[in-house]
C-alpha cells in the first residue's frame, strides 16, 4: 500500500506539469472616453506558456452590446492567440464589460474587462480609431465584421456539438443493438445446451 501511495506522489506533479497555460498581455482593456454608438475593440493576447497545446472553446460577454471573436486553432506552446472583443455603446456613460475565456487551461472561466466612458462627443485629440488584429498576415476588421465572424464560430460551434451528440446517440443505439444480439444468442446457447 505504501509503494502505490508512493507512486500516486511520484506520477501527481508529472501529472500537473503537462498541462497549457493561458498567460495574457493583459487584464483589462482602458478605453477612456469613447463616443456614443462607435464600436471599439479590444485585442487580448493570449500566450500558451504551459507544455500542452492551448485551446479556447468558447468566448462570452457580459451583454448583448459586446461581441467576442478569438483564435479557433490550438495555439501550441510559446505561441500566441488573440481575444477580440468589440464593445457597441447602446448608453452613455462609464461602463465595465466582462468577457470571459473557457479554455483547457483552467476549470472556471478567465474574466478579461473592458472599462471606459461613453460620451456624445470627444475631442478629437483623444479619439483612436480601433481595429482588430487577426494572427499571421495584418488584417483590419470593422466591428461588424469580427461580429459576423463571431456568430459564423459560434453557430459553427453549435453545429459541431449537436453533431458530436447525434453521433453518440447513434453509437449508443448501436451498442444496444449488439447488446441485445448477444443476449440473443446467449439464450439460444442456453436453450440448446438444455436439450442436449
Amino acid at each position: 500500500m505504501k509503494k502505490l501511495v508512493c507512486w500516486c506522489c511520484a506520477l501527481v506533479p508529472l501529472v500537473l506539469m503537462a498541462q497549457p497555460k493561458a498567460s495574457f498581455d493583459k487584464n483589462e482593456a482602458k478605453f477612456g472616453d469613447i463616443l456614443w454608438k462607435k464600436p471599439v475593440t479590444a485585442t487580448f493576447r493570449v500566450t500558451n506558456t504551459g507544455d500542452k497545446p492551448l485551446v479556447i472553446t468558447n468566448v462570452t460577454t457580459s451583454c448583448g452590446c459586446t461581441v467576442a471573436s478569438w483564435t479557433m486553432e490550438p495555439i501550441q506552446p510559446g505561441n500566441e492567440g488573440l481575444v477580440m472583443a468589440t464593445f457597441d455603446a447602446k448608453q452613455l456613460g462609464r461602463f465595465i464589460k466582462s468577457v470571459g475565456i473557457y479554455c483547457n487551461a483552467a476549470d472556471k472561466p478567465i474574466y478579461l474587462k473592458l472599462s471606459g466612458t461613453v460620451k456624445e462627443s470627444v475631442p478629437e485629440s483623444k479619439v483612436e480609431e480601433p481595429v482588430a488584429v487577426k494572427e499571421g498576415p495584418q488584417e483590419v476588421l470593422s466591428p461588424k465584421e469580427a461580429k459576423a465572424r463571431a456568430k459564423a464560430a459560434a453557430k459553427e460551434a453549435k453545429r459541431k456539438a449537436k453533431e458530436e451528440k447525434r453521433k453518440a446517440r447513434e453509437a449508443e443505439r448501436q451498442q444496444r443493438e449488439q447488446n441485445k444480439t448477444k443476449k440473443s444468442w446467449n439464450i439460444l446457447k442456453m436453450i440448446k445446451n438444455i436439450k442436449d
